[in-house]
């Protein structure tokens, strides 16, 4: 432990020992004794934190057990008795934590090394996504004092999203060549989610709050209306931060980045956060994981989303990402932003990466090999102040290869191999570091690092993986349930251009779906078949099989009166092999039908027969029974649906609400509004949790809902439960 002590003069008379409380001078130093800023911890012998509260002249803060900044010297009155002091600066130096029996007035100096200079080799730590005018203020941080923060952190590059405050379309001229601050903006979809601006130099405009706002612009249309150049950015915040989705009542709902799937298939993510306080949990590699095995190139990147002037945050700079401006390369804002978006980058808490290659390529690049199968050579050097566990060589989200660290080992650790990874598909490949700390100035116990992919593309072909394309698929569905139940579009211009961008996306993932369904069987009305012609009419088919993971087959299934279905009736589209039909068929004819299977791809396979047909009974015509008719002015989501269908009633200003019902293909009501089966209403807006009266799931089938004012049935329209 680098710890000096050197007692002074004593202030009071009376002995050391009897004194309540004591004043400590405490210096931070280099080792050459130059006073530096850094980030400080003090528990008392009471238990309690210094300072004790809200303290300007230290901005003190109570996250972490409590912490505080010094610009190398302060002073400090506590009592007497062991005291746990800790601090440090940033990933690079070494943190220094004891305890210290304080008996009488003295002086402390703490020495804090820099065993690894990230700096020298062209690497540059920042935080993208830092504010210091955001609601609750407790501090007013002005730009010398977030440069003081970002000294004490040993951060390059810190950008403070305040949206107006202090912007200029450039670096800030508080900057020095350390620590480098650029006040930019935050731009806030409410529904699609929140990004970062790195580099803007123009103003382009807000887009929060207000509740509901429409979504239209989404983000992706921001992206492409603002056509940013080679050395601005956007980055995704908060994708996954713990709201459900359908929720948006204030945060985390109004927030949550409902849009990742559209803007990395359209190609307009610069960046994604997978570590930072507003994700839950704050380490969230999934989703990239998945965006990475459908062939996406997302750089990873670390937003805190830290609000400086609140007494009850955590740190500035607690995650970061470090950015890769090359070798012997002086920090450049431009640069940067640029190497972020290239996905030079690797985020971490604690532990760094200074190299990782795949057969010589870094992060963000890609290789091409002859296929089916190639075998790489993986270079790493990692280093960490404090102990690690385990390092691993992640090919398409598992675990390809690994160093593990014996256990109860200390820090400085240094970590220089070269591993052999064999791959039989085209992959990415990436770097990620694992460990455990005690020590209180890491934001997490657990101490993480990951680097940005490299990509290996065998005969050319991209990484393709069914089962997160799936994913992302249900993602989008859910997308547009969401914005279609909000239905407050300014104009309908608007609402095509976002089901557009819903629908663009969605191409993107079904294309990586390649085999069309096996084909199958029709089963019911058998060929020949003679049947009632009182609806519901029962049509079965077996299931069609489609060997991709994450597919999933729709049914469409006609019905004509000529074996051309020349003017067939298309049914509604069903996931499952049966449906009951209200259909209005004539006595003594011939109808034929036919089922098409089509998976997420839009490869169609038909059933077996490719056409069937069968008769009605023949009888008096006034025996036919009439369906409920099509809703004009009811809207249903999703439709089939899977686990809860919404629904959307217009009303006329001053209408009381209408009651819902939900029937079932035989007439019997099995939900309804009035007895809380259904919930509602929100400005027409209900949902039925496909739960009878019973508080039973209902099986799958057609069920019709309707909508009553009064005695009089005012609409009604079909819903496929599938299970």
């Amino acid at each position: 432990m680098r710890l000096r002590l050197a007692a002074l003069m004593l202030l009071l008379a009376m002995p050391a020992a009897a004194q309540d409380s004591v004043t400590v001078e405490v210096h931070v130093t280099d080792l050459q004794g130059t006073p530096i800023p850094a980030r400080v911890h003090v528990v008392d012998s009471r238990g309690h934190r210094f300072p004790p509260g809200i303290d300007e002249s230290f901005l003190s803060h109570s996250a972490l057990g409590g912490y505080f900044y010094t610009t190398g010297v302060f002073q400090m009155r506590i009592p007497t008795g062991t005291t746990r002091i800790s601090a440090g600066r940033g990933f690079e130096w070494e943190p220094e934590q004891f305890n210290v029996v304080l008996l009488h007035d003295q002086v402390l100096t703490i020495t804090l090394s820099q065993p690894f200079n990230m700096r020298a080799a062209g690497w540059f730590g920042g935080d993208p996504h830092v504010h210091t005018r955001h609601e609750p203020i407790h501090y007013d941080i002005d730009p010398t004092e977030i440069h003081w923060i970002a000294q004490a952190e040993d951060l390059a590059q810190t950008w403070c999203l305040d949206n107006g405050y202090e912007f200029s379309g450039g670096l800030h001229p508080v900057s020095t060549p350390d620590a480098a601050i650029y006040y930019t903006y935050e731009y806030r979809n409410q529904v699609c989610g929140h990004v970062a601006l790195l580099g803007l130099r123009e103003y382009i405009g807000q887009h929060c709050c207000g509740p509901p706002e429409p979504v239209y612009p989404m983000l992706c249309h921001l992206r492409s209306s603002w056509a940013p150049a080679w050395d601005e950015g956007m980055v995704l915040a908060h994708a996954h931060n713990g709201a459900g989705f359908f929720e948006e009542d204030g945060w985390p709902g109004a927030g949550l980045g409902r849009e990742l799937p559209v803007l990395a298939a359209r190609g307009q993510l610069d960046a994604l956060d997978i570590v930072g306080y507003t994700l839950d949990p704050s380490i969230y590699v999934d989703d990239w994981y998945r965006l990475l095995n459908c062939g996406l190139h997302v750089p990873p990147s670390a937003g805190t989303d830290n609000c400086v002037g609140n007494y009850l945050r955590n740190p500035a700079g607690g995650y970061r990402v470090f950015v890769n401006e090359g070798a012997g390369a002086t920090h450049d804002v431009a640069q940067w932003t640029a190497a972020l978006k290239a996905g030079r980058s690797f985020v971490s808490d604690y532990p760094l990466i200074p190299s990782f290659t795949v057969d010589g390529a870094g992060a963000g690049e890609t290789l091409d090999y002859p296929g089916p199968g190639a075998s790489v050579s993986v270079d790493l050097r990692v280093e960490s102040a404090l102990p690690l566990t385990r390092v691993s060589v992640i090919r398409n989200g598992t675990a390809a290869a690994a160093v593990n660290l014996p256990p109860g080992a200390t820090g400085p650790v240094v970590v220089d191999t070269t591993l052999q990874v064999d791959l039989t598909c085209s992959s990415w490949l990436a770097l990620r570091v694992d460990g455990y700390s005690t020590v209180s100035h890491p934001v997490n116990p657990l101490l993480f690092a990951h680097t940005g992919a490299v990509y290996v593309d065998l005969d050319g072909e991209p990484t393709r993986y069914t089962a997160p394309a799936g994913y992302f698929l249900d993602w989008l569905d859910s997308l547009e349930t969401f914005v279609e139940l909000r239905d407050n579009w300014d104009s309908e211009a608007q609402h095509i251009a976002v089901l557009f961008a819903i629908n663009d996306a969605r191409a993107y993932y079904g294309s990586l779906f390649r085999i069309a369904p096996e084909t199958f069987a029709l089963r019911a009305p058998a060929l020949g078949e003679t049947l009632g012609i009182a609806p519901p009419q029962h049509f079965d088919w077996d299931e069609a099989i489609d060997p991709e993971e994450g597919d999933r087959i729709s049914y469409t299934i006609s019905v004509a009166d000529d074996s051309l279905f020349t003017h067939p009736r298309t049914l509604p589209t069903t996931y499952d092999s049966q449906i009951d039909a209200y259909l209005l068929l004539s006595p003594g004819a011939t109808y034929w039908w036919r089922v098409k299977a089509t998976d997420r791809g839009g490869h169609a396979t038909w059933g077996t027969p490719p056409v069937a047909w069968f008769r009605t009974q023949s009888g008096d015509p006034s025996a036919v029974v009439e369906g409920p008719p099509p809703g004009a002015t009811l809207r249903l989501w999703p439709n089939p649906a899977p686990e809860r269908v919404w629904m959307r009633v217009k009303l006329t200003p001053g209408e009381d609400p209408p009651r819902i019902e939900v029937v079932d293909a035989s007439g019997r009501c099995v939900a309804r509004s009035s007895g809380g089966d259904v919930r509602g209403p929100d400005r027409g807006l209900f949902c039925w949790s496909l739960r009878d009266a019973s508080g039973r799931t209902v099986p799958s089938g057609l069920y019709w809902v309707r909508v009553l004012r009064g005695e009089a049935r005012a609409a009604a329209a079909p819903v496929m439960v599938v299970r």
